[in-house]
Order: structure tokens, then sequence, then C-alpha cells
């Protein structure tokens, strides 16, 4: 919303690395907790409330930046991620690979 030119088909996308990519995934992910645990902007966020917030990630892609991702409530292990993204350099720019319809690959679970 804020940066349209870093996501697909702006004229940033091409150059996002790894760890922007990461750093801006999670920056998603921890606001669509706050979202999901129905905290308002001038609320005080306290760690069981992005708990709450996350266990209710079931296969939640973020809108394409993410894989499926799924969270426990916090009294057990997260499910392990068997996802990867690929990238390659094109022209001097980092560039995902794209399989099928998504930048990642996954193991069967």
């Amino acid at each position: 919303q804020y940066h349209p030119s870093w996501t697909p088909g702006g004229a940033d996308y091409p150059n996002a690395t790894a760890t922007l990519c990461q750093g801006w995934s999670g920056g998603v992910a921890f606001a669509k907790a706050i979202n999901n645990a129905g905290m308002t902007p001038t609320a005080t966020v306290a760690s069981a409330d992005v708990i709450r917030g996350l266990s209710q990630f079931k296969g939640e892609t973020l809108g394409g930046v993410a894989p499926p991702l799924t969270f426990s409530d916090g009294t057990k292990p997260n499910p392990q991620v068997l996802c990867t993204f690929l990238y390659k350099w094109n022209n001097q720019k980092v560039e995902a690979v794209k399989t099928t319809d998504q930048i990642y690959t996954c193991k069967p679970a």
C-alpha cells in the first residue's frame, strides 16, 4: 500500500533481495496478527496479543509475500515451514523465480 514500487509489477520489485522480502513479510505478518487479535490503533499490545493473532494463521500467505504459514496458540511448537524462495540474477538485478503461480516451492508435509 505505501511502497507499491517494491511489490510485484513495481519498478523496484526486481531489486528486492531475500533479506528485504523477509523483513517486509515479517512486518506484514505482524500487522495481520495485530488485526486478527482485534487490537485498536491506540491499544498497548502485549506478546499474548501477538500470539493470539498469529494463532489464527492457517496456511496464511499474506497476500502472496510468504509461503503458507500456520502458527499454534503458544502451547506447542509451530509447524515447520518446508518452503524455499528461489532468486536469480538477471541483468544485474535480483528477480524471483516463479514456480507455477507463486515465488516459493514447498516440500510435502
